[in-house]
Order: structure tokens, then C-alpha cells, then sequence
């Protein structure tokens, strides 16, 4: 025997805010079948969008009276069965053939002439989803033009919610004071080079703790990645850029890092494989350090435990087991080659604090220089701005087809985001380089003193900054100090410290060996 059946849906989208709750539409649909005399119906409900085909309970729903099971569907308005010409068309086809009525809060569709405003009804609730549609992206590509991000904020930042929040706090997207210093930690041990992908995960989940969202879900998770850490790693966010449909476009949220660091960053990513760095039970801080002069391979470490009860250490090449015959070397073996070249790059505190001074000192000569740059680059801007208005006239005149309006504006947008990006970096670079210096040099104070106390990591960490390498030769361990160890090694006893600041800034920002 066919039944009435119910039907409520309601989208969590925003296009169902004016939407009765799915309680109330089946409140009043159980009062309408008890006027109908059906105390029993069977209830289909789903919090679904209705904008396109696909919906479970609707399948169902239309199965059933397709089969002759259900005649009747009862539902508060006609835009909750169909919102999709697919949908709409199976409903009407099935009131055509007399297999179906509807009962809505405003009419009983069943004769022609119903059937004829259903139609319609249908064409209004398609029509407004598309009209919908369009508003959203017109509204998200607004924003995108603004600068403004309009998804969940990564790592390191919060959404701000509610127009009154957004002004007192400067915007919809801000700075989380808990885990943005975690992030920038990221961006500066990558940099360093003396942390594996796998070290930051592991320092990220086991150390810091951190409670990472997915990019779809606000829910912490007790895990996270190392592919996920490489995204945070690579994406331009935290510089400031937004990533757009394979575009980037200025933002106007505050960058974590400048875009120097992000692009040595990227420099050190695209050089480095993801597996190089195998977990091991033991960590040792020269792996990977030193070259065989014979095969050209890196040397590896293992660990000996004598009668005694004490650890020995002794790394070999990597090659040992497929014939080279370079000999192991020990620990201290290393330990006393570097030694004495930490005790030449070693600042003193003063030292440490005369450089960091000069920093700043160059930092004040330049600023007026970097002013006029900035007026160069806006001048620039103005002019690409005057270029898109003669685009829009000459395409209004006729001069232009559509496509070739399209593709000039498209060139010309993409200059202007990244002149509007170089204004924003040339206005930041000068602290991006200013805090790259200040910690080379901080990291120089005392430097043997804070080698021998710390651990493996922090010590491949110093040696990487360095520049250090080491080779193996049948005959003796030679050192080799990349060209920033070479600069302090060689600053003499009465230094020029201006001249050793530049020499430093300049070695640090190429990246130079």
C-alpha cells in the first residue's frame, strides 16, 4: 500500500540561512498528515545542499515512488525537494505521470495547472542557487583583491570572527601569539640546514607539542605529518603572499617571515631528499659531515660499547661494505680538528654586541636609500593601474576582441601583484636580513663553550650555519670552513668590524659555501 512520506533537508551552507530548522519543517509536517489522516508517514531527512545531484535520501526518497510505494510527499517548501534541473525534472515527470503528489505549506501540487507552478517554483530555486554561486565568487574574489585570506588561517595565525573583533583587532586573519614563534622556529632551524624534515616533525609533535588543524577540519590532531610540515615549509602565506588558483596575490595579513627566508628556505627544500635522513636509535652529530676523499661518499656512525662499560664512537664511509678502504676515524678525532677553529670564530660578548651595533648602524644608513626604492616601485604601480584603465578603454571602443582584453589585463595583474609584492618585501627585507645577521653572530658567542655543551642536533646545527665541512683523507682529517667561517677566522686582531658585518650579510644572503 503506497504511504505519505516526509521529506525535510537543510543546507548547513549559507544559502539555506533563511531556512526553517529541520525540527520545525517536521513539526509541521506531522501536523499537516494528521490532517491528511496519516498519523504514520515515513520521515526523509538530510542536512544536504540540493545545488546539484547526488543527494542519498532524495535517491531514496524518489526510489521508493518510482516503485509505487510513496504517493505523497509532504515538505515545508518546494525548493527543499530540488534545487537542480536533474532533480526538479524527476519530481515533475513522476507528478505527470500520476505516480506522485506534493504538499507544500503553500499549495497542493497535483492537477496540471499546479504542476505548471511547480515548475516554476523549481526555475526560481535553480536560478537563485546559481545566482548564488556567482555572489560567492564574486565576494571571495573581492576579498582575494583585498588581500584578505577566506578559508581556515594556517598554522600560526587565527580567524577573527564578527565585524566589531576584526576592527579591534585589525583584520579578519591575526597573528597567534602561542604557536607563530613556533612556526618562524621552523623557517629558521630549515634555513640553519642542520635540520632534516624529519627533525622538525619530530621537534614539532614530541617537543613542542603542538596541536595542528588539517587544512578541511578546525579539529586538533594528536599527529602531524612530515609532508605537512614540508607545506607549512613551502607555502608564501607566511611571507605575506596569498596562493590563489596557481596565482599569488598580495596579502594583507602580517608576515611571520620575510620573503628572503622563505626563499632560502625553498632553496634548501628543492636541493635536499625527503628520505636522506634515516631515524636512527642514535643521533650523531657528524653524520653526514664528512666526505671520503677516496669514493667521495659520506661517512656514517656507529657506536661501540667497550668492556669497561664505556660508549666509543667512530664514523666510516658510507662505502666501507662495497670495498672503499677508507679508514674509520674517531669522535675525538673530529672533535680535536674542529676544536681549534671554534676557538678562532669565537666572539667575545663584546665583540658579539660591537657587531650587532654595527648591524643596526648599517641598517640606519640605508633606510633613506630604501625610501627612494619604494617611491621608484610605486611610481611603477601607478602606472600599471593607468595601463588596465586604457586596456578597458580601448576594449570599450572596440579596438580590443574580448579575449584579447582578457589577456592584457591578465599580464597586467600578474606585474602588479608582483611589484605590489616587491613594495611590501623591499619595505621588510631590511629586518629580514637584520635578524638573520643578529643570530649568526649570537651564535658565535662562545661558540666552543656552547659546541661542547650541546647536543648532536644543535651541533651538526652550528657546523651546517658555518659552513663546515670535513674530508677524510688515508693520511688525516682536513677541515674545510666555508667562506662565512672564513670572514670571522680571518677579521685579524684590531677588526674593521663595518667591513666584516658586510662581508657577513653578504655571504649569509647568497648562501655562498
Amino acid at each position: 500500500m503506497a504511504r505519505v512520506a516526509i521529506y525535510a533537508r537543510k543546507s548547513s551552507e549559507s544559502d539555506d540561512k533563511q531556512a526553517k530548522s529541520i525540527e520545525e519543517q517536521l513539526a509541521w509536517a506531522r501536523l499537516k498528515c494528521a490532517e491528511l489522516g496519516t498519523p504514520e508517514p515515513v520521515v526523509f531527512q538530510e542536512a544536504r545542499s540540493a545545488r546539484r545531484p547526488g543527494r542519498v535520501e532524495f535517491g531514496r526518497l524518489m526510489a521508493a515512488v518510482w516503485r509505487g510505494e510513496i504517493e505523497t510527499i509532504v515538505t515545508w517548501k518546494a525548493d527543499r525537494l530540488a534545487r537542480n534541473p536533474s532533480d526538479s525534472g524527476s519530481v515533475q515527470q513522476a507528478l505527470m505521470e500520476g505516480k506522485l503528489v506534493v504538499v507544500t505549506s503553500d499549495r497542493r501540487y497535483s492537477e496540471a495547472d499546479d504542476q505548471f507552478m511547480l515548475n516554476i517554483e523549481f526555475g526560481f530555486s535553480t536560478k537563485y542557487s546559481q545566482d548564488l554561486s556567482k555572489n560567492v565568487i564574486r565576494g571571495l574574489q573581492s576579498k582575494w583583491e583585498r588581500g584578505e585570506w577566506a578559508g581556515l588561517a594556517p598554522i600560526g595565525y587565527l580567524n577573527v570572527t564578527g565585524e566589531r573583533e576584526r576592527r579591534l583587532r585589525g583584520g579578519a586573519i591575526v597573528v597567534d601569539p602561542e604557536t607563530a614563534p613556533r612556526v618562524r622556529q621552523l623557517f629558521q632551524l630549515c634555513e640553519s640546514g642542520g635540520h632534516s624534515l624529519r627533525d622538525l616533525t619530530s621537534m614539532a609533535v614530541n617537543d613542542w607539542f603542538l596541536q595542528f588543524r588539517r587544512s578541511n577540519d578546525s579539529r586538533p590532531t594528536a599527529r602531524y605529518p612530515m609532508a605537512s610540515i614540508e607545506r607549512i615549509l613551502r607555502n608564501p602565506f607566511y611571507y605575506g603572499a596569498l596562493r590563489i588558483k596557481g596565482r599569488l596575490l598580495p596579502g594583507s595579513h602580517e608576515p611571520l617571515i620575510s620573503k628572503a627566508t622563505f626563499d632560502r628556505v625553498q632553496r634548501i627544500l628543492a636541493g635536499r631528499r625527503v628520505g636522506a635522513e634515516r631515524p636512527s636509535k642514535h643521533s650523531f652529530p657528524f653524520s653526514t659531515l664528512i666526505v671520503c676523499s677516496l669514493c667521495g661518499h659520506r661517512f656514517t656512525a656507529y657506536s661501540k660499547v667497550k668492556p669497561s662499560g664505556r660508549v666509543y664512537t667512530y664514523y666510516r664511509c658510507s662505502m666501507g661494505s662495497k670495498g672503499c678502504a677508507q679508514a674509520h676515524v674517531t669522535e675525538r678525532e673530529i672533535i680535536e680538528v674542529i676544536t681549534p677553529v671554534l676557538k678562532q670564530i669565537t666572539l667575545t660578548p663584546a665583540e658579539r654586541d660591537r657587531c650587532i651595533e654595527v648591524i643596526h648602524e648599517i641598517n640606519h644608513d640605508e633606510t633613506t636609500a630604501t625610501i627612494s626604492d619604494l617611491d621608484g616601485l610605486r611610481r611603477e604601480q601607478a602606472a600599471i593601474v593607468r595601463k588596465r584603465s586604457r586596456i578597458l578603454d580601448l576594449y570599450v571602443a572596440g579596438h580590443l576582441t574580448h579575449d584579447e582584453k582578457q589577456g592584457l589585463i591578465a599580464d597586467n595583474d600578474e606585474k602588479g601583484t608582483a611589484l605590489e609584492l616587491k613594495i611590501r618585501e623591499a619595505a621588510r627585507e631590511q629586518a629580514g636580513w637584520i635578524e638573520l645577521a643578529e643570530r649568526f653572530f649570537e651564535s658565535l658567542s662562545d661558540a666552543e663553550i656552547v659546541f661542547n655543551a650541546s647536543n648532536a642536533v644543535e651541533k651538526r646545527s652550528l657546523l651546517r650555519t658555518l659552513r663546515i665541512e670535513l674530508c677524510a683523507t688515508p693520511e688525516k682529517l682536513l677541515l674545510d670552513a666555508g667562506k662565512i667561517a672564513t670572514i670571522v677566522m680571518n677579521r685579524g686582531e684590531r677588526p674593521v668590524w663595518r667591513a666584516l658585518v658586510e662581508e657577513v650579510r653578504t655571504a649569509l644572503i647568497s648562501g655562498s659555501q
